[in-house]
């Protein structure tokens, strides 16, 4: 696998598509929400519902136009890949898919890439003795892989499940097997990371990239990090899922900007 760049080096308007940006940003501005002033004005004289159910509307629509796409290519296409940096979305938006997918005809199976995690205590650690959840290296990527590759073959296979309160994975492994012709949905922090994929063919893959790309402006007209909102998420499922408290989820917060800029931007190119 070649070096990627660091992240100092990351050339960001080339591998973020500015259109689809641009396009966030006009959006928001049209229903009166591009700042926080707009969204406050929106919640004190009304209207913030409609906004809602327009952002949901477009959300959905972006999810079937990606089904259709996938049903277009359903004679090559049996590996649908769903990745994007931490609290973008990528469960709601995997367990979305299937759903249209089932209601153009697929009956698509899910693969979490979250149930790899080694056992807490067979973690990864950093100098400080900090867990490097973050890291690909977090992840059981040969049983990723024995696991596709049989799937992929038809065969069924013992896939692991992983109880995050309790931080290790449940002893009984639920097996799986595809049908005849039957889609396998994977999504993951890091499933673009080439490795979990290794030995599988390109032309059968479909990728799919989620990110919260929010266009939203403080009161001297400085634009938000997108980062931002999504730290927020993380903080709320950490405490409610995970055992982990928001002041730890503060604390851990530069490994995840720090293993999203080495192992997840620069695969952004690999979505279609």
């Amino acid at each position: 696998m070649p070096a990627l760049p660091g992240p100092e080096q990351l050339e960001w308007e080339k591998i973020y598509e500015m259109e689809i940006v641009t396009r966030a940003r006009a959006w928001n501005r049209a229903r009166d929400v591009g700042t926080i002033e707009g969204i406050n004005r929106r919640m004190a004289f009304g209207g913030y519902l409609d906004v809602i159910r327009d952002a949901d509307r477009a959300y959905e629509g972006a999810i079937w136009k990606i089904a259709g796409e996938i049903l277009g290519r359903r004679n090559s296409i049996r590996l649908v890949i769903v990745a994007g940096p931490s609290s973008s979305g990528k469960t709601t938006t995997t367990l979305k898919l299937c759903e249209a997918l089932r209601a153009m005809g697929k009956d698509p199976q899910l693969l979490t890439l979250d149930n790899y995690f080694w056992n807490l205590k067979d973690q990864p650690q950093d100098e400080f003795g900090d867990y490097k959840f973050e890291s690909p290296q977090a992840l059981d990527i040969e049983t990723i892989n024995r696991n596709l590759r049989d799937l992929l073959a038809g065969k069924e296979t013992s896939v692991p499940v992983y109880d995050f309160m309790a931080g290790c994975r449940k002893e009984k492994w639920e097996k799986m097997k595809l049908s005849d012709g039957q889609l396998l949905v994977m999504e993951g922090l890091h499933a673009f990371y080439q490795p979990m994929t290794a030995g599988i063919p390109g032309e059968i893959q479909f990728r799919v990239y989620i990110e919260t790309i929010c266009q939203l402006q403080d009161g001297a007209d400085n634009f938000i990090p997108w980062t931002d909102i999504r730290l927020l998420r993380r903080m709320v499922r950490d405490n409610l899922q995970r055992n982990y408290t928001p002041i730890k989820t503060l604390g851990h917060w530069h490994y995840v900007r720090q293993a999203e800029k080495e192992f997840i931007v620069p695969f952004i190119g690999q979505a279609e």
